[in-house]
């Protein structure tokens, strides 16, 4: 959550987007948060953003380990560098 407003979902791209949502509900203990949001560009199983980052953006192409295929060397991914798993 960014701004106690912003989600971002990552698209079959692998790039960031930012979806405004409205929280609904918060439950917390000792270790997790969990939040219920709703939001008109949510649907269904999205793939969500859940790691901070410092700056992310829309557009913004992010990599997941094990999840999405490894950057190929010498490739668009490499060549721009990674920053807590995202590139940019």
């Amino acid at each position: 959550m960014f701004q106690d407003r912003w989600l971002y979902t990552i698209d079959a791209d692998r790039r960031l987007n930012a979806r405004a949502v409205d929280v609904l509900g918060v439950r917390e203990d000792d270790e997790h948060r969990w939040l219920i949001v709703r939001g008109p560009a949510l649907s269904g199983e999205q793939r969500l953003l859940t790691t901070r980052l410092k700056n992310p953006v829309t557009g913004m192409k992010v990599h997941e380990p094990g999840v999405d295929p490894d950057p190929e060397e010498g490739g668009e991914d490499d060549s721009e560098g990674d920053a807590a798993e995202a590139t940019s």
